[in-house]
C-alpha cells in the first residue's frame, strides 16, 4: 500500500468526479418535479381560472335566507279575468 502512494498516476487513469452530496440530489430533483408538473399544470389550462367569488358574493349567491328580488312583472293581478 505505501508503495503505491510512491508511483506517479498512470497517464490513462482519470479521477471520476466527485458526488453530489444525497441533500444536493434531493433538493435538484424536487426542483425538477416541480418544474414539470408546473410545465404541465399551465399546458393544461388553455386560459387562465376565473377569480373565485369574494365572501360577500359567494355567501349571497348560496344563502337560503336571503330574499328574490322584486320582479316588476308580478304587477299584473292573476286573480283578475276580463
Amino acid at each position: 500500500m505505501a508503495a503505491a502512494g510512491d508511483r506517479p498516476a498512470a497517464a490513462g487513469l482519470h479521477l471520476l468526479p466527485t458526488t453530489a452530496a444525497p441533500g444536493d440530489l434531493a433538493r435538484r430533483n424536487q426542483r425538477a418535479i416541480d418544474a414539470d408538473r408546473r410545465r404541465r399544470r399551465e399546458e393544461a389550462v388553455a386560459e387562465p381560472l376565473a377569480p373565485p367569488l369574494t365572501l360577500g358574493e359567494d355567501l349571497n349567491e348560496r344563502s337560503l335566507f336571503s330574499l328574490l328580488p322584486d320582479d316588476e312583472d308580478d304587477d299584473v293581478n292573476e286573480g283578475d279575468v276580463s
